[in-house]
């Protein structure tokens, strides 16, 4: 893993994961074998309770979008420990300091139909981030800057900003990205426990080792 974009006046970084460049399709493999077991033993009369966040598609059906406690969902896999031990060595690098962290994490596996979901959003957190495992042909689109998307990229930012996705073409598979907050507060503000500002709590932040 390092570092090969760092802007700070934005306040971004952009770090290459090793671990994806060699074992990706072996990552995408395992991300959809865990999936299609999750989905199978979802509880569909208590969605709302479960570590997800779950939208509406054009029709009104119901689809999940970011299934949380991703290295948890991904456990006891080695590819998806060392990519944990990537990430968090990421953000250390960018904290820049030994201060205590708080992270969730979770996966977004979205089909070409439901994409159009991911419209512009902010996280309530510090610093908010997201890894492209599969990330197809996209833009990530901040206002003020753009990431085209690549495969490994592990990004990392200020939570407040703004942002969505941008599809540059159709795709058939799934696009799975990694997507994780960030928390260096010792007392949380009231709003910081939710994923994309709608209020649901959330309970899957974990200390950063």
């Amino acid at each position: 893993m390092k570092c090969i974009l760092k802007n700070d006046d934005q306040g971004y970084r952009i770090y290459q994961s090793e671990v994806i460049l060699n074992n990706q399709q072996e990552m995408i493999d395992e991300i959809n074998s865990a999936y299609a077991k999750f989905i199978k033993n979802v509880d569909k009369e208590d969605i709302n309770t479960l570590p997800f966040s779950n939208h509406k598609d054009k029709e009104g059906k119901t689809f999940i979008s970011g299934i949380s406690n991703f290295f948890a969902f991904t456990a006891p896999s080695p590819l998806f420990y060392d990519l944990y031990i990537e990430l968090r060595d990421a953000i250390r690098d960018y904290v820049g300091d030994s201060r205590r962290l708080y992270m969730d994490a979770w996966v977004n596996y979205l089909p070409y139909d439901t994409e159009s979901i991911l419209c512009w959003h902010n996280h309530a957190f510090t610093y908010h981030g997201y890894i492209s495992l599969d990330p197809k042909k996209t833009i990530t689109d901040f206002e003020d800057w753009q990431i085209t998307n690549q495969p490994g990229y592990i990004y990392i930012g200020p939570g407040s900003k703004k942002h969505r996705v941008i599809l540059l073409e159709e795709h058939k598979n799934p696009r799975i990205t990694i997507g994780f907050d960030v928390e260096d507060k010792t007392i949380l503000p009231e709003t910081a426990p939710t994923y994309d500002g709608n209020d649901e709590a959330g309970y899957t932040m974990l200390p950063l080792h």
